[in-house]
């Protein structure tokens, strides 16, 4: 019982308290700078208010445009790549944009022949488990092991630029040397790598930055060696037909893969989540695409429509 009582009274006192306070504060006046902070931040108040509603009207004149771009994007890049053979390489960490790359590419008649990802695994292998690697792909399937290159990567991945280039059927060691790198959990395939192919198409961004800055990224050197393949049935080897290759990444990642794939002279796509970057890509892969350029949303961009189109709507 005294328990409540003291409860009671210690309640009644706080309330008493508050109410001589209240009591007081109108009566007292507050200091000028007081008064002043309290209008700015009122003033504050009401331009974060028109902001948001600003921000919330912009979003959803967005959204109206992006969906008349989609109802378009059919018609516009119906039969754009038909003819083109075309693997969607994934070496970022959004399949959701692999995916949008790959429809976009089929909505334009492509036959998307695989697609390809470079799995984590590839990122992170030590020299040993390299040199093991090495010693189970055929011979035949990337060049010999410079003193000091056992350990290297590179080799690696220049057995898949073979593989993608020529193709798995091109001769029986290609053929074991793609069955290594799956079983080895490298990479993984979903299509048919067997036939050469001239069209890549990367997708990449990462959610999380490379762990040594001063390593050369998966995707720049696999870029590099499709580029500089040369046909190994050809005596003395040739160069195989020209290669096209785009880079692309959603419009929201961690770690951006724009500037690597700008550094390898690639077109790029910044925003392959959005319609606009899905309409933009077919345009992209085709020989009157023009001069390379960087197309998308980010500040990285300097066009938003391929050229032909921007022809037509002026």
């Amino acid at each position: 019982m005294l328990d409540v009582r003291y409860h009671i009274v210690y309640l009644c006192a706080v309330f008493l308290m508050l109410g001589f306070g209240i009591l007081i504060g109108e009566h007292v006046s507050l200091p000028p700078q007081v008064t002043a902070t309290a209008k700015s931040l009122a003033a504050l108040q009401v331009q974060v208010d028109g902001a948001v509603q600003e921000g919330r009207e912009a979003k959803s004149q967005l959204v109206q445009v992006e969906r008349s771009l989609n109802s378009l994007r059919p018609k516009l890049t119906h039969g754009k790549l038909t003819g083109h053979r075309v693997v969607v390489i994934q070496c970022g960490d959004y399949p959701q944009a692999t995916a949008s790359a790959a429809a976009a590419l089929q909505l334009a008649g492509a036959n998307v022949a695989a697609t390809v990802v470079i799995e984590d695994k590839m990122d992170a292998l030590t020299p040993t488990q390299i040199t093991t690697i090495l010693d189970a792909l055929p011979a035949d399937s990337h060049p010999p092991a410079s003193d000091g290159a056992a350990g290297d990567s590179g080799l690696i991945l220049t057995a898949v630029a073979t593989i993608l280039r020529g193709g798995s059927t091109s001769k029986p060691s290609l053929g074991h040397a793609l069955e290594t790198l799956q079983s080895q959990g490298l990479i993984t395939i979903d299509g048919d790598v067997a036939t050469p192919c001239a069209y890549f198409v990367f997708v990449g961004g990462r959610k999380i930055d490379w762990p040594d800055d001063g390593a050369n990224p998966i995707d720049g050197a696999l870029i590099q060696r499709l580029q500089d393949f040369t046909s190994p049935e050809a005596a003395p080897p040739a160069a195989a037909p020209p290669v096209t290759i785009i880079g692309c990444e959603p419009f929201d990642v961690g770690v951006s893969s724009i500037k690597t794939y700008q550094k390898y002279g690639l077109t790029t796509v910044d925003c392959i989540d959005r319609p606009l970057g899905q309409l933009d890509l077919p345009f992209t892969l085709r020989t009157d695409a023009g001069d390379r350029a960087d197309y998308g949303l980010k500040t990285t961009a300097t066009r938003q429509l391929p050229p032909v189109l921007e022809d037509q709507s002026s």
